[in-house]
């Protein structure tokens, strides 16, 4: 009796054993329906096909398709593949994204994808491609690891070189009468020889051309002709370009008299303009851009006033190209005050006023800065102090439209039993376009 019950007991838990459902398990496989080697830039098939091997039916999720190891592209005009999207190519790979409905137990789901192969770097490759399903592993699988799979892809990409532009030393203010440097740089971002490249550079018909710069790299250069409509031509060659290097062209031209301030002078490039040199990129050898001509300014320090606020007598010294500080007062709090103009017919930019200072006793030691000092209208800048050079505070200096002017004004307080020396010095980072820098610096003592 208990060994039939035994029996019975077995047969009852074999047929719950058989009533419960297994999970889901969907597998993933991609091939290449090409043969061999696929040229760059040439269209892929590839075929990709989903199964569940398990016993319920897999919810719909998406496939994910990553084409990794260089631009891949999809097809021109056509999707990648039905019900697929792809995000925004970028150099290392193409992610493609296709949604597909419920698998029930034991059924498959295949998909088709096309895409165009990288076109660079050259040379032979094995590029990865690598296929998952529900990458987010929102299905309840008895096997998550047989979701993903990948496969290398032999791509062949002939070795080309391909010439680029970089005009950004290019320059974009002028002077008249001033000379201006013209560097056009040209890279090989290929993966041959560039043999013989030519640069052709058009001058704008505002300048004269004069000579090649020192450090010029494109030193085969045929003389230029006379000035055409657009101006003159400088042609430049060298033997070889290498892959991954760089060659710059230096131009020295002058722009002619009597340009108006503001007048535009346009110039063009162009690396290789006979086509003689075989690229992966045709598009990139040519490009432009404007040179604006600038009329200088003139900065001068027009006077500086010394005001003793402890000794007003001894301060009303008014503006002179040369001043005194008042000597004999004990921690005189001085006011120095430094009148700059611009005299010029152009615009100056903010740039700023140095006021340097040196303490001297009798034996002529020069010694540290003075107590104190500061302007009134920004914050000043102590400069290292290395004996017996002075020490010095930088004051702005806004902008000046011709014939405007501003006033700096600084604050020192001295001791009794020393002299003060200074001198003023405009400008002295050289930010502005002033010819004429005889009249930036001013003595003080």
């Amino acid at each position: 009796m208990i060994g039939a019950m035994g029996i019975g007991a077995m047969l009852l838990l074999s047929a719950d054993a058989r009533g419960v459902e297994l999970p889901a398990d969907l597998t993933i496989q991609i091939t290449s329906a090409n043969k061999g080697t696929l040229p760059g830039g040439s269209t892929a098939t590839f075929q990709v096909v989903v199964t569940n091997n398990g016993g319920t039916t897999a919810q719909a999720v998406p496939i994910r398709v990553l084409f990794m190891g260089g631009a891949w592209q999809p097809p021109p005009g056509a999707p990648v593949g039905e019900n697929c999207t792809t995000a925004v190519p970028y150099p290392t790979a193409l992610e493609v994204t296709c949604a597909h409905g419920a698998i029930g137990p034991g059924l498959t789901d295949a998909l088709t994808l096309i895409v165009k192969t990288p076109t660079g770097p050259g040379g032979l490759r094995n590029l990865p491609v690598e296929a998952t399903v529900d990458p987010a592993n929102v299905v309840s699988e008895s096997d998550e690891t047989n979701n993903v799979v990948r496969i290398r892809v032999p791509v062949e990409v002939p070795t080309v070189a391909d010439l680029t532009l970089d005009l950004s030393d290019m320059p974009l203010t002028a002077t008249t009468g001033q000379q201006l440097l013209y560097e056009v740089v040209v890279r090989n971002d290929g993966d041959r020889i560039a043999v013989n490249p030519t640069v052709r550079l058009s001058l704008p018909r505002e300048v004269d051309f004069l000579r090649t710069g020192t450090g010029n790299q494109f030193t085969q250069c045929v003389a230029p002709g006379p000035a055409g409509p657009q101006g003159q031509q400088v042609v430049c060659s060298r033997s070889a370009l290498f892959p991954g290097r760089t060659a710059t062209l230096r131009v020295l031209a002058r722009p002619i008299n009597g340009l108006p301030d503001g007048a535009q002078m346009v110039y063009s490039v162009g690396v290789d303009p006979e086509n003689t040199i075989a690229e992966r990129n045709e598009f990139n050898n040519v490009g432009g851009g404007i040179t604006t001509v600038r009329s200088p300014a003139d900065l001068a320090i027009a006077g500086i006033q010394i005001d003793d606020q402890q000794s007003p007598s001894n301060g009303q010294l008014g503006f002179e190209a040369q001043s005194c500080l008042p000597e004999g007062t004990s921690h005189a709090n001085t006011v120095v005050r430094v009148r700059v103009v611009n005299n010029g017919p152009g615009q100056s930019p903010a740039t700023t006023l140095a006021m340097l200072w040196i303490r001297a006793i009798q034996s002529d030691f020069f010694s540290d800065c003075p107590l104190d000092t500061h302007c009134d209208n920004g914050v000043c800048h102590t400069g290292e102090v290395t004996l017996p050079q002075p020490c010095f505070r930088d004051c702005p200096v806004p902008p000046l439209f011709p014939g405007s002017e501003a006033e700096v004004v600084f604050r020192v307080v001295r001791d009794h039993d020393r002299v003060d020396f200074g001198r003023a010095l405009l400008d002295n980072a050289r930010v502005v376009n002033d010819p004429n820098r005889q009249n930036n610096t001013a003595r003080i003592r």
